[in-house]
C-alpha cells in the first residue's frame, strides 16, 4: 500500500466494485456514487475471495456504507475498512495483529539467514579444498537469498506499522466506532496473514473461476459512463501482404479469467499472465509478464475497453491475440511487448523497446556488480594477490562494458528506425502505437498513462 498520510471517514454509496483478476491478488477498485475511485488491496490471498464477496453483497444491497479511507501524498484515496448498517463489510486485520505476525515472522527466518551467512563465509574460506565446498558455496548463497528476502517482507511491515502508526491508529479507532454503532463486538476482526505464507503466494487450484463467480456478482446492470474518452482509432493497413492484419475492438469485457502460466526454456523461463476474455461474440487473449517488478495490469469483468488486435482468427471460435488494450474505466493502457520474445514469431511487433532495454541493462549491471563482489570476497578469504586482482579488474570491466555496448547497439537501430529502416516487426509496432495513440515506439519513455508489459 503506498503511504497515507492522512485518514478520514464518510458515508457513502457504491455505484460498482472493480474487482481485478486473479481474485487471489485481492486488488479491488470502488467508484462511488459521487463519482470520486478508490483503489484498495486485500493482502492475505487466502481470505481475497471471502472478503471481497462480502463487500460485493453490500454494493448489491445498495446501502449506504461507512468507509475508512487513507488519502495519500497525491490526493488519491485508498480504502481501509468498509462497513454496513449490520457491522458486515471489509475489516483489516489490527496493527496489533500484524506486527505481531511479523515479528513472529522474523524470529523464524532471522536464525535461518545466520546460519546460511555463516555456511556462506566457511565454504569462501575454503573455496579451494575441495569441489564440496563450491557446492556448500551454492547451497548457502540460494538458502541466504530466500531467508534474506522474508526477513525484508517482515521487517519491511514493521517499518510500515511503525511509521504509518498515528494515521493507521486513526483509522483503526473510526473502525471501532463504526461497529460499536452498528452493535458489533471491536473485538471481531478477521485474524492476521499467516507469518510462514510468503507474500504474493497464490493458491494451486485455478482461481478463474473465483474470479468468475465474484465479478458476476459485482457487476452493476447500469454501469457509469467511461471515465476517459476513447484514444484508439483504425489501425492502418499492413505495407506488405505478410504482414500482420491488425483490427480495432471495443466493447465490455465478460467471461474473464486470469491464469499463470510459463514459457521458454529453462534458463530463460518466463512467467506470465494469460488474460482470457469475450468481447462481444469474439474470444481474445491477452498477455502480461508477471515476474518480479513487472506492471500488473488492472482488469475486471465488465470494463469498457478499447484494443489492438490480431485480425479474423484462423478458425471460428479461436481465441484472438491482443497488441494492445486501453481500459476505458481508469485510463491505463497496455502494450504487450515481452510475450513476443518466447512467442508468437509470425505475428509479433519489436519486442525490446527503450524503457525495456533500460531495465535489461540495470538487470545485467546488478548481475556483473553481484559476480563483482563475489569474486572480490573470494579473493579477501583466500588472499588470492595479483591473479584475483586482474580477475577482479576483468570482471569490473565486463560488467559495465556489457549493459553499455546493449545500450549503444539498441541507440544505433533507434537511429535506423528513425530515418526509414525497418521490417516486419517495427512496422507491426509503429500501426499498433499509431493506432493507440502512444506516439512513436522507438521514443525514449511511454506516455504517462501507458504500461509496457
Amino acid at each position: 500500500m503506498p503511504r497515507p498520510l492522512s485518514t478520514e471517514t464518510r458515508s457513502a454509496r457504491i455505484r460498482r466494485v472493480r474487482i481485478a483478476a486473479p481474485v487471489a491478488d485481492g486488488r479491488f477498485c470502488l467508484n462511488l456514487a459521487d463519482g470520486e475511485r478508490v483503489a484498495g488491496r486485500v493482502e492475505d490471498p487466502a481470505a481475497a475471495s471471502a472478503s471481497l464477496a462480502a463487500l460485493s453483497a453490500l454494493v448489491r444491497r445498495g446501502a449506504e456504507l461507512s468507509l475508512g479511507l487513507y488519502r495519500l501524498d497525491d490526493g488519491s484515496a485508498w480504502l481501509h475498512w468498509a462497513v454496513g448498517d449490520d457491522g458486515q463489510g471489509l475489516i483489516p486485520p489490527s496493527r496489533a495483529a500484524l506486527r505481531s505476525a511479523a515479528a513472529r515472522g522474523l524470529a523464524r527466518w532471522l536464525p535461518a539467514l545466520a546460519l546460511a551467512l555463516a555456511g556462506l563465509g566457511g565454504a569462501l574460506w575454503r573455496i579451494f579444498d575441495g569441489f564440496g565446498w563450491a557446492l556448500l558455496l551454492v547451497a548457502c548463497a540460494v538458502a541466504g537469498l530466500i531467508a534474506a528476502i522474508m526477513v525484508f517482507e517482515h521487517a519491511a511491515t514493521l517499518h510500515r506499522s511503525r511509521r504509518d502508526r498515528r494515521v493507521a491508529a486513526a483509522s483503526e479507532q473510526a473502525l471501532a466506532q463504526a461497529l460499536r454503532l452498528q452493535g458489533r463486538p471491536t473485538g471481531e476482526s478477521r485474524p492476521a496473514p499467516d507469518p510462514r505464507r510468503r507474500r504474493g503466494r497464490r493458491p494451486a487450484q485455478a482461481h478463474v473461476h473465483a474470479q468468475t463467480s465474484v465479478a458476476t456478482a459485482q457487476a452493476a446492470p447500469d454501469l457509469p459512463p467511461p471515465a476517459v474518452p476513447s484514444r484508439t482509432r483504425d489501425p492502418a493497413a499492413p505495407d506488405r501482404p505478410d504482414h500482420p492484419r491488425l483490427r480495432r475492438w471495443q466493447g465490455e469485457l465478460s467471461e474473464l479469467t486470469m491464469e499463470q502460466i510459463a514459457t521458454g526454456s529453462s534458463d530463460s523461463r518466463r512467467s506470465f499472465g494469460l488474460y482470457r476474455f469475450r468481447l462481444g461474440g469474439q474470444r481474445f487473449r491477452f498477455y502480461a509478464a508477471r515476474d518480479f517488478g513487472d506492471h500488473e495490469p488492472f482488469l475486471a469483468e465488465a470494463d469498457r475497453v478499447e484494443l489492438i488486435a490480431h485480425g479474423e482468427p484462423a478458425q471460428t471460435g479461436e481465441e484472438v491475440l491482443v497488441y494492445a488494450l486501453h481500459c476505458l474505466e481508469d485510463g491505463r493502457r497496455y502494450v504487450a511487448h515481452t510475450i513476443f520474445l518466447a512467442r508468437y514469431s509470425e505475428q509479433a511487433m519489436t519486442r525490446l523497446t527503450w524503457p525495456g532495454m533500460r531495465r535489461m541493462a540495470r538487470f545485467l549491471l546488478a548481475a556483473g556488480l553481484g559476480v563483482v563482489a563475489l569474486i572480490a570476497a573470494i579473493g579477501l578469504c583466500t588472499a588470492g594477490g595479483e591473479d584475483f586482482g586482474a580477475l577482479l579488474t576483468v570482471a569490473a570491466i565486463f560488467a559495465g562494458v556489457v549493459p553499455g555496448v546493449l545500450l549503444l547497439g539498441f541507440a544505433v537501430s533507434r537511429w535506423r528506425w528513425r530515418r526509414g529502416a525497418g521490417g516486419r516487426r517495427r512496422a507491426t509496432a509503429a500501426r499498433v502505437y499509431a493506432a493507440m495513440d502512444l506516439g512513436p515506439p522507438w521514443a525514449w519513455r511511454l506516455p504517462a498513462d501507458a504500461v509496457e508489459v
